[in-house]
C-alpha cells in the first residue's frame, strides 16, 4: 500500500485501537440516578486540505463542517469547530465563524483539553457526559501503511485519534463519526482501501464481542471503500443524511431520541433509490456495547419545527434556506406524522417534486405552509440525475424501521414511549398532499455484531 493516496478507508483503520482505546479510555464508572441530567458536547474537524502531492483539495469538507456545526447545536449539543473556510463558505458562512480556529494539531489538544474539562466538572456534579466526535476530510495511508486524517499542520493517526482525542474526553460515552474524503467533480470520490477496510471490520467485530462498552463508531464506505459528494447539497452524502436523521428524520418512534438503529435505516432507505451500479455506498454502524439504544442525539430545545401531520399523504420534502444551501431531506410514510428541528433562519424554501414554496419563520410556528409554485427546471448529468431522482425516493416509517432492525438483528426503539407531541394540523395545498406527496428537501456487516448497510450506486457521466 505503498504511498497510496486513498482517502476514506482511514477513517476506519484509525479505528482498529478500539479494543485498546476502550480499555483505557472508559472513564471510571460514576454512580447516579437513572434520570440524572445529560449534557451532550461535541468536536467537529472539518479540513478541505491535502498533504499528498497529486490529490487535490476538498470542496466541501468546510461547508460539512459548518453544517455538522448548526444542526448539532440546535439540537442543544455544544460544539467547538475547527476548520479552514474556502473563500466562499467565509463569505456566505461569516456569522457561524466567528469563533473557529484552524484545525492544527495545537489547536485540536486545546479544544480537546477544554471541553475534558467541562466534561469532568459535569461528571463530578452527577451529570451524565456524551461527546460527539466528528470528522470530515481526506484520510490516507502512508508509505509504511499506517492510516492518518489530515490537520492543517499534521496528522492524526490511530495513536493520535485515541491518545489525543478519545482518551482525554473523560466522557459516559463517545460518539466516533468519520466522513474522510476527496472529492471530483460533480459527484466526487471519497477514495479508500479495501484491504483496510476488511481489516477494520474484522477488528470491529472482535471489539463489540470483547466487550467494550462505551464507545460507539458510524462511517461510510463503498465497495472500493468510497463515499461521495454532490455539488447539489455542498456537502457529502453521508454527512447530509447523517444530519437529517438527527433532525428528526429518523425519530420514528416520536420520542425526540435519534439512536443508532434509526440513523442506520433512515440513511439506508435515503439511499435504496439511488440504482446506477458505479459505486455503492454502505453506513456501518457501531453503537456503544453497553448501551446499543444509546442515543446520539436527545429532543431538540425550542426554535423552528416544520410539522408534517399524519393526515398528509407520504411526506417528502427538502428544505433549503434563502441562499440555497439544503438544510435536511427526509422522506416520511404515508400516515406517519413527521417533525423536523431546522436550524434558524427566517424564511426557508421547500423543495417538492410537483412545487416549492417559500416559508417564513412565522409560517413554520402557525403551522401553516403555503401553496407550491412550479419546480425548479435544470438540465442535470447522469450522476447528477441518479441522485436527485433516487435519494430519499424510498419513505421511511415504521414499518420499514421495524424489517430492517428485524433483518439486522440490533435493538430496536421503544414504540411504546410517549411521543414528545403530535405535530398540529398544517393547512396545506393539495399540491402539497396526495398529488405531490411532500418531500422533505435529506447497513450489513459481514459476520456478526450490529452493524449493516445499503447501497448507493451512481454512473458517473
Amino acid at each position: 500500500m505503498s504511498g497510496l493516496p486513498h482517502g476514506w478507508a482511514v477513517a476506519g483503520v484509525l479505528l482498529l485501537s478500539l479494543s485498546a482505546f476502550a480499555q483505557v479510555a472508559a472513564p471510571a464508572p460514576v454512580v447516579r440516578q437513572q434520570d440524572a441530567p445529560l449534557v451532550r458536547r461535541a468536536l467537529v474537524v472539518a479540513y478541505n486540505g491535502s498533504d499528498a502531492p497529486g490529490m487535490p483539495p476538498l470542496r466541501y469538507a468546510d461547508d460539512d463542517g459548518v453544517r455538522w456545526a448548526e444542526t448539532l447545536r440546535r439540537l442543544g449539543v455544544e460544539v467547538v469547530l475547527l476548520t479552514v473556510p474556502d473563500a466562499d463558505t467565509a463569505e456566505a458562512e461569516r456569522e457561524r465563524l466567528a469563533d473557529v480556529r484552524a484545525p492544527t494539531v495545537a489547536a485540536l489538544d486545546e479544544a480537546v483539553s477544554t471541553l475534558a474539562r467541562r466534561n469532568t466538572a459535569d461528571r463530578a456534579a452527577g451529570r451524565a457526559v456524551d461527546f460527539l466526535f466528528i470528522y470530515v476530510g481526506h484520510g490516507r495511508t502512508g508509505e509504511a501503511g499506517h492510516a492518518y486524517l489530515t490537520l492543517a499542520d499534521g496528522q492524526l493517526d490511530q495513536e493520535g485519534l485515541y491518545g489525543r482525542v478519545v482518551e482525554r474526553l473523560d466522557a459516559d460515552y463517545v460518539h466516533l463519526l468519520v466522513d474522510a474524503c476527496h472529492a471530483a467533480g460533480v459527484v466526487g470520490s471519497r477514495g479508500g482501501d479495501p484491504l483496510v477496510l476488511r481489516r477494520l471490520r474484522r477488528a470491529l467485530e472482535q471489539e463489540r464481542l470483547a466487550g467494550h462498552p462505551r464507545v460507539g463508531a458510524i462511517f461510510a464506505e463503498s465497495d472500493e471503500g468510497e463515499t461521495h459528494e454532490w455539488s447539489r447539497l455542498r456537502a457529502g452524502v453521508f454527512s447530509h443524511a447523517a444530519r437529517s436523521a438527527l433532525l428528526g428524520g429518523a425519530d420514528v418512534n416520536g420520542d425526540g431520541r435519534v439512536e443508532y438503529s434509526e440513523l442506520d435505516a433512515f440513511v439506508a432507505s435515503a439511499i435504496r433509490g439511488v440504482r446506477s451500479p458505479r459505486a455503492r455506498l454502505a453506513v456501518r454502524t457501531f453503537p456503544p456495547a453497553l448501551n446499543p439504544t444509546r442515543a446520539l442525539v436527545g429532543p431538540a430545545p425550542e426554535g423552528p419545527r416544520l410539522k408534517l401531520p399524519a393526515s398528509l399523504g407520504g411526506a417528502r420534502v427538502s428544505v433549503e434556506d434563502t441562499l440555497g444551501v439544503r438544510l435536511a431531506d427526509a422522506h416520511r410514510t404515508a400516515g406517519e406524522a413527521l417533525v423536523l428541528a431546522l436550524p434558524e433562519r427566517e424564511a426557508y424554501w421547500l423543495r417538492l417534486p410537483g412545487g416549492e414554496a417559500r416559508v417564513r419563520r412565522a409560517d413554520l410556528e402557525a403551522s401553516r405552509l403555503p401553496e407550491p409554485g412550479p419546480p425548479e427546471v435544470a438540465r442535470r448529468g447522469a450522476a447528477e440525475e441518479s441522485l436527485h431522482q433516487g435519494l430519499f425516493a424510498l419513505p421511511f416509517g415504521r414499518d420499514f424501521y421495524e424489517g430492517y432492525v428485524t433483518s439486522a438483528g440490533v435493538p430496536a426503539v421503544d414504540f411504546a414511549v410517549p411521543a414528545l407531541s403530535e405535530p398540529e394540523p398544517a393547512a396545506v395545498s393539495r399540491a402539497l398532499g396526495l398529488d405531490v406527496g411532500l418531500t422533505l428537501g435529506a447497513s450489513p456487516l459481514d459476520g456478526r455484531g450490529v452493524a449493516r448497510g445499503l447501497a448507493l450506486s451512481w454512473r458517473p457521466p
